[in-house]
């Protein structure tokens, strides 16, 4: 018997895993998909210094003609949106999170911007025929998305040129915390996210050729005041109200702390990727 490793591999429904795979990291975490709908969280999420350098950074780095469109899906506060519409034509935003998108508002007027158009929705949910077709679609952290392929598929066609994606190899560092502290706190194993490679594979059953990028030198460790106030953050990201696990939560925290200058720091050792492709002649 002759084994067809082409057919064998075209064969592995990849979205389909991924579908499932999200389907059960979204019951592990209660209502993930609303998570920065909490302005609480929103507001920590926006107060990084290292997420707001890093997308200055790489909105820099994009180097996009001055005439361009570009279409930012899962936007949050703006880290790409802000530094992209201070140089480019327009920046559309599709965010579901109110707490987000009045962050994004807050930094526009700040910064008199007035060429970001918003919709507040998931990608999922998403008429794409509400836009014009843009220079490059980017979807930066924000690929927590059920039907995957569809939801590929959509960017495409919102695009003329390229899609960007930023997403994850291997488990994330605050992956890590779920899977040690899940068991304790909630009885039930977490389930990871499914990662790069999955996508990339889903991609490539699609017939394209994305190119991948480890992002080296990207991190984002949290950084502390104190042990407690590191408690305090675990129990937002864990979602837990009560004070009955603080004493069991201070001693994993101070097994994973280091300090330095007066401060506490939680390393960051995730394996951050950006994947792209041309959107350029598909379906023509």
């Amino acid at each position: 018997m002759t084994f067809n490793y082409k057919n064998f591999y075209s064969e592995i429904d990849w979205s389909s895993y991924w579908d499932k795979t999200i389907n059960f990291s979204f019951s592990n975490n209660g209502d993930y998909e609303n998570y920065y709908n909490d302005k609480q969280r929103a507001l920590s999420y926006d107060n990084s210094k290292l997420i707001k350098e890093d997308g200055e950074k790489r909105a820099k780095e994009f180097n996009f003609d001055k005439k361009y469109r570009v279409l930012d899906i899962g936007a949050g506060p703006g880290v790409l949106a802000i530094p992209l519409a201070r140089y480019i034509k327009k920046v559309t935003v599709v965010e579901p999170s109110a707490s987000m998108i009045d962050l994004l508002k807050k930094h526009m007027i700040d910064e008199g911007l007035t060429n970001i158009e918003i919709f507040k929705s998931k990608w999922e949910d998403f008429d794409k025929d509400a836009i014009e077709k843009h220079d490059v679609v980017i979807a930066s952290y924000s690929l927590s998305m059920q039907n995957i392929k569809s939801c590929l598929l959509k960017m495409e066609e919102c695009s003329i040129k390229e899609v960007i994606l930023y997403w994850f190899s291997g488990i994330t560092s605050w992956e890590k915390l779920y899977l040690d502290l899940y068991p304790k706190i909630y009885g039930r194993e977490y389930i990871p996210t499914p990662k790069c490679n999955i996508l990339y594979n889903i991609l490539y059953n699609m017939g394209r050729n994305p190119s991948i990028t480890y992002l080296k030198g990207t991190s984002f460790p949290k950084i502390y005041e104190s042990i407690d106030q590191s408690v305090q953050d675990i129990k937002l990201r864990l979602r837990i109200f009560e004070s009955i696990y603080d004493e069991y939560l201070k001693k994993y925290a101070e097994s994973k702390l280091r300090k330095l200058d007066g401060k506490y720091i939680w390393d960051d050792d995730t394996n951050y990727v950006r994947i792209s492709w041309s959107a350029k002649n598909i379906g023509d």
